[in-house]
């Protein structure tokens, strides 16, 4: 197993980041570790230090949830990729947390569908102006060769005259 960062435990225990730092602060020393610096800083929970929140969010009864979850079947599901597995997740915040990243991810693929659909349109645009531009090249070169047949048959009956 491996460990969790701050909001995947906070996930999991259907709790909120902060909650989850207070009562971090409240256990010993050595259940979180930090990795990096800066914007790359990220605070990790231990295993051992996730069970010990874990009994303290069992002594509190949780949240309740503002949207109608309790009416959804429990279904078996697995935690999240590197979490804890849990013998009773806490089933409306898992859902909760999918439907959030299904919006986020149906937002994106409309965003990315628009554009492309831009992309082709400026593509056919682009195509439309080559081939002008190629047509307009061919004629240009048609016009060079009637000059250079027509100067060729002036200098020639220049020469018989």
């Amino acid at each position: 197993m491996t460990d969790l960062t701050l909001r995947q435990a906070a996930d999991l225990l259907g709790i909120s980041k902060n909650t989850l730092k207070y009562r971090l602060a409240k256990l010993p020393d050595g259940l979180t570790y930090v990795v990096g610096e800066g914007r790359d800083k990220r605070i990790y929970v231990t295993e051992e230090g996730f069970n010990r929140l874990k009994e303290t969010v069992k002594e509190k009864p949780p949240k309740e949830s503002s949207e109608t979850d309790t009416e959804t079947p429990k279904t078996e599901h697995e935690p999240p990729k590197g979490g804890f597995s849990q013998s009773e997740p806490n089933e409306p915040q898992f859902i909760a947390i999918l439907n959030r990243t299904i919006e986020t991810l149906t937002g994106q693929i409309e965003s990315l569908t628009a554009q492309l659909t831009i992309k082709d349109e400026q593509i056919a645009q682009l195509m439309q102006l080559v081939n002008q531009s190629q047509q307009l090249h061919a004629k240009e070169q048609i016009i060079a060769q009637t000059k250079t047949i027509e100067s060729a048959k002036g200098k020639k009956k220049k020469q018989k005259g």
